[in-house]
């Protein structure tokens, strides 16, 4: 299993609904997907709501990782999304 996500494109931001148990590779995945999805719909603000997620939460390494992976992408993204 993986964390799963629905879209809401709404008039100003992007909205994410995550749901389902945590897994690195899968929430490295759907942070990509999100960025992909702001551009594709023209918005330049994405919300992350997480609290469907299940444990095990992420260690501190991995949330570290996290954020590695998101400053990586939005360094790339033009125009810029704030996350």
């Amino acid at each position: 299993m993986s964390i799963e996500f629905t879209f809401r494109v709404l008039p100003t931001y992007l909205q994410l609904d995550c749901t389902g148990p945590f897994a690195q590779d899968s929430a490295l995945e759907t942070f990509t997907e999100a960025f992909a999805l702001a551009t594709e719909h023209a918005r330049d603000t994405i919300l992350i709501d997480v609290r469907g997620v299940r444990p095990p939460e992420p260690t501190l390494m991995q949330r570290y990782d996290q954020a590695v992976h998101i400053a990586e992408i939005h360094l790339r993204q033009i125009p810029r999304v704030r996350l």
